[in-house]
C-alpha cells in the first residue's frame, strides 16, 4: 500500500522519536535531592518541589532504595540538629503535597520512618529530642493521610519497654502532632475509622480501657475519644463512691467496736473524747455515725429493758452525746436522728413499758435534744425506721406536756416584752 512508501525525496513522513532521557548516576541523583531540598527549606515552595522532583524522577536510575524514600530520609536527617522547628515543620509540610501528586507513595514514606525508628534508642544519645521530632513527622503524615494510623502500632513494636525512647512517650506526641496539624474534627475521624490499638502502645501485657482513657488524658488528647472518657470517669466516680463508701463503713465499724467496749468502763471520758476526735469529729459525723453513738450509749446500760438503766447511761455518757448532737451548728434534724435511733432501739426490745419515755424525758432534760427537735421528729412521717406508730401511742402524754410547756415559755416571753 501507499503507507509504506517514501515521500517526495525519498524521505520517511513519520517523525523522528525523541532520544530516551539520559539517566543520572545514584551519586547524582544524591547531589540534586540534596540540592533541591535545600532550595525548598529555604523558599518553602511545596509545588516547585514536587516540579523538580518529578523530573529527577524521570532521570533517576533504578535503584535499590526509591528516591522519594531517599527524599524523606535525608530531610528527616537534615533537620534533626535544627536549633528551631522551623526547617522541620517546612519537611512535615512536603509529605502531603508530594503525596497528593502522586510523587510519594504511602511504602516509601512507611519504609523511611521504620528505617530511623529502627536505631532511633542509639541515635538519643547524639540527637536527645529526636523521639519528638520522629512523632511530628509521623503526625504530620498521617494527618495529610500519607501514612495510615495503624501504622504507628506496628513502627513502635520494639519500643514497648524501652526506657529510652517509649511507644507510649512517642505515639502520645504522634497523636498531639496529628491533632494540632489536622485539627479535631479530622483528628476524631481518622482516630476513630482507623484500626489503631492504642493499648499495644502501653506498657504491661493488656492495657484496659481505663489505662488507655487514662493516656489520653495525661496527654491532652481527650478529645479523640471522648465516649471513652465519659466511660472511664463514671467508672472511676463509681470506684471512688464504693471506695468511700468501704472507708465509712469501716469507720462506722470501728467506732461501733470501741464504743461497744469504752462505755462499759474500759475507757475514760478524755480517751474516748480523744479517740473519737481522731477518727470521726462530731462535725464530720453522717447520720450513721451520729445513730451509732446513741445506740452504743444506750447499749451499754446493765438493763437494756430498764428504763432507769438506760436513762443513767444517758446521763453518765451525756458529754459525748452532747458533743454529737446538741454543739454549736448542730440542727435539729441531727437531733432527730438521736430521737429515731432511740425509737428502733425500743422497737427491738417490742417498746417495754416506760423505756422510751424515759429516754426521751431524759434526753430532753440533759438539754442533748432540743424541743424542736421533737416536733420534727413527729411530724417526719417518711422515714423508714421501724416502730412510729408504737412510739407516738407511748409518747402521746409527754409530747404534750412538750408543747404545752414550749406554749408556756412563749407566752412568758411575751408577757416579758
Amino acid at each position: 500500500g501507499r503507507g509504506g512508501r517514501d515521500g517526495p525525496g525519498g524521505a520517511s513522513s513519520s517523525t523522528p522519536a525523541a532520544p530516551p532521557t539520559p539517566k543520572l548516576t545514584p551519586e547524582q541523583v544524591t547531589s540534586k535531592l540534596e540540592e533541591d531540598l535545600q532550595e525548598y527549606l529555604e523558599c518553602g515552595d511545596v509545588s516547585e518541589l514536587c516540579t523538580c522532583f518529578k523530573e529527577l524522577s524521570l532521570k533517576a536510575p533504578k535503584m535499590d532504595e526509591s528516591i522519594g524514600k531517599q527524599l524523606v530520609a535525608l530531610a528527616m536527617q537534615k533537620t534533626f540538629d535544627s536549633r528551631n522547628d522551623g526547617p522541620r515543620n517546612q519537611v512535615a509540610k512536603m509529605f502531603g503535597g508530594l503525596h497528593r501528586v502522586k510523587q510519594l507513595s504511602s511504602a516509601d514514606m512507611q519504609a523511611a520512618f521504620t528505617d530511623v525508628l529502627e536505631f532511633i534508642e542509639d541515635e538519643v544519645v547524639d540527637i536527645p529530642h529526636i523521639g519528638l521530632y520522629v512523632a511530628q513527622f509521623i503526625g504530620a503524615a498521617i494527618a495529610d493521610e500519607v501514612v495510615p494510623i495503624s501504622f504507628i502500632n506496628e513502627a513502635f513494636a520494639h519500643l514497648k519497654e524501652s526506657e529510652v525512647v517509649s511507644s507510649a512517650t512517642i505515639g502520645g506526641e504522634v497523636l498531639k502532632a496529628m491533632l494540632s496539624i489536622a485539627g479535631e474534627t479530622k483528628a476524631k475521624a481518622i482516630y476513630s475509622a482507623a484500626s489503631l490499638r492504642i493499648g499495644e502502645l502501653l506498657p504491661g501485657e493488656a492495657a484496659t480501657d481505663k489505662a488507655i482513657a487514662e493516656f489520653l488524658e495525661s496527654k491532652g488528647l481527650a478529645v479523640l475519644d471522648p465516649a471513652l472518657l465519659q466511660r472511664a470517669q463514671a467508672d472511676r466516680a463509681e470506684a471512688e463512691r464504693k471506695a468511700e463508701a468501704d472507708r465509712r463503713m469501716a469507720t462506722l465499724e470501728s467506732i461501733r467496736t470501741y464504743l461497744s467496749e469504752a462505755l462499759k468502763g474500759g475507757s475514760s471520758a478524755d480517751e474516748i473524747k480523744a479517740w473519737m476526735n481522731e477518727t470521726c469529729p462530731a462535725d464530720k459525723a453522717d447520720a450513721e455515725v451520729n445513730r451509732a453513738v446513741v445506740r452504743c450509749v444506750m447499749e451499754s446500760s446493765s438493763d437494756l429493758d430498764s428504763d432507769k438503766e438506760v436513762a443513767n447511761a444517758i446521763k453518765t455518757h451525756q458529754t459525748l452525746l452532747k458533743r454529737y448532737f446538741n454543739y454549736e451548728g448542730a440542727d435539729f434534724k441531727r437531733m432527730a436522728e438521736c430521737l429515731f435511733e432511740v425509737q428502733a432501739f425500743c422497737h427491738e426490745r417490742s417498746f417495754p413499758a416506760n423505756l422510751i419515755k424515759s429516754i426521751f424525758y431524759k434526753l430532753y432534760d440533759l438539754d442533748i435534744v432540743r424541743e424542736e427537735a421533737y416536733f420534727l421528729w413527729r411530724e417526719e412521717v417518711d422515714e423508714p425506721t421501724p416502730g412510729k406508730q408504737k412510739a407516738l401511742f407511748q409518747l402521746n402524754q409527754f409530747l404534750d406536756w412538750l408543747e404545752q410547756a414550749e406554749e408556756e415559755g412563749e407566752d412568758d416571753e411575751g408577757e416579758d416584752d
